[in-house]
Formats: C-alpha cells, structure tokens, sequence
C-alpha cells in the first residue's frame, strides 16, 4: 500500500494575469473571482504600481483625486505627492484648497499665506460666536423649557466643531503639509 501526497492528487488551476507571477496555493488570488473595480484594485495593489497606474489611467486618477486632468499634470501631481510625502487625502484637500496651482499643462504648489491667515481670522471669528453663544445661553430666562436649552447647546457645539475641523482641513491644514518637504 503506497500512501498518496495530498499536494500531487490536488489540481490547481492557476490564471496568471498582468506581469506579476504568483505562486499557486501560497501568494496567488484568482482574478476571476475578484471583481473588476477601482475600490479592489486600490485595496490590494501597492502604492508604486497605483500611482503608475493613475498616471496613465485618468480614471483611476478621478476616482482617487476628484478630477479629470492631462497626463502631463497627472505625472506632476503624483510628483508632488512623492516629494511632500503626502496622502492621497492630504492631496485631495491641497487641490481643494487651492494650494495647488493646476493649469492644463502645470501643477505646483504655492503655499498661499492669505489662506492661512483667513482661516485663522475665520477661527477667531468662530472663537467669538462661541463665547457670545456660552453668554447668550448663561442669561436665557427661567419660563424657556430645558429641552430649548439643550437644543441650543447642541446646535452650538455642532456648529463650533463642525466649522473648526473644515476650518482646519481647508486653511490651516494645508499650509501645514506643503510648508514642511521631506
């Protein structure tokens, strides 16, 4: 009686696809069952092949960046994230932000001071809504009932925390990020 290798009576049919070779029954995930998107790709390519790829796929770029742009301004924009060592959500708020001067044939980045100092006047200004709010509801009269109150507590914190984080995010963030290259 011989005894049989489990290894040798298992078939594995192997589908090698693009320019990468997988091992079979180790590192290998059939393309087949994956489906075909954007998302998965995302989730399961490295950042290199990505960013290569985005520059050549305006459709990948717009899913990542938010924007269809030229392939020329694509390599650019990919060239600035790998210099600043940045996030594709960081560089998602620079564009947004205007940090990030985009023509059909350039990007660059040109820290804008002014931004910063709107969002922090645009902090101070949320600064004094929030201490007239606190005062304002430090003097309501005894006949409004608690439940008022508390709703105009809540609107006031969602509307401190809420301006302060897109604040942040849009003017002072940014200046953060592009002021600091690695």
């Amino acid at each position: 009686m011989t005894e049989e290798n489990p290894a040798e009576t298992t078939v594995v049919t192997q589908i090698i696809t693009g320019s990468m070779v997988q091992i079979s029954g180790r590192d290998y995930v059939e393309a087949a069952m994956l489906p075909n998107s954007v998302p998965v790709f995302m989730a399961l390519a490295k950042s290199d092949l990505i960013d290569e790829t985005s520059i050549d796929n305006e459709r990948l770029f717009q899913h990542r960046f938010g924007r269809y742009m030229t392939r020329t301004v694509r390599a650019k924009i990919i060239a600035i994230k790998s210099d600043y060592c940045l996030s594709d959500r960081q560089l998602w708020w620079l564009i947004r932000s205007a940090h990030i001067r985009l023509t059909r044939t350039s990007a660059e980045i040109k820290p804008d001071k002014w931004a910063l100092g709107i969002g922090w006047f645009y902090v101070s200004l949320l600064v004094c809504y929030g201490l007239l709010g606190c005062y304002l509801l430090s003097i309501t009269p005894q006949h409004i009932p608690p439940w008022r109150q508390t709703a105009g507590v809540l609107t006031m914190c969602i509307t401190f925390i809420g301006g302060g984080w897109l604040i942040e995010r849009v003017f002072i963030a940014p200046w953060r990020w592009v002021t600091y290259k690695s």
